[in-house]
């Protein structure tokens, strides 16, 4: 799933974008982690960095209050996220359902790029979660 998203994003998005560059990071930590167990504090401590950076980077006029409530919004999503990868089967589905309803999200809204960016990992998933 991890590698779809990582080889298609530059594809779709005429290049390397920061919310890829913190994927892939949060990537190689959760690898890391998967080998060898990593303290929670590590862990933690770069889902925070790369949702500041993710924040700073794309939103930088954002107001302190609501910056620090996003940030903790994307915390909590890639440790959610992150919990259920230990769950056979379920994080594969949920990114085969979410970013399903991304791509039909992105096609009402017109934005053709997020859908076929949206429906490929959507279809990577589905491969994964039929093997």
């Amino acid at each position: 799933m991890v590698c779809a998203i990582l080889l298609t994003g530059p594809l779709f998005f005429c290049g390397v974008d920061t919310g890829l560059n913190l994927s892939a990071v949060l990537a190689l930590v959760s690898f890391a982690d998967d080998w060898r167990s990593l303290p929670a504090t590590l862990r933690l401590t770069t889902h925070l960095l790369a949702a500041l950076a993710l924040v700073y980077s794309t939103m930088p006029d954002l107001p302190l209050p609501l910056a620090a409530l996003v940030v903790l919004a994307v915390v909590w999503g890639t440790n959610l996220y992150n919990f259920m990868d230990g769950a056979d089967g379920l994080a594969g589905g949920m990114a085969l359902i979410g970013f399903g309803v991304y791509a039909v999200a992105a096609t009402i809204a017109g934005d053709a790029t997020l859908t076929w960016f949206a429906a490929s990992v959507s279809g990577h998933c589905r491969g994964l979660s039929a093997a």
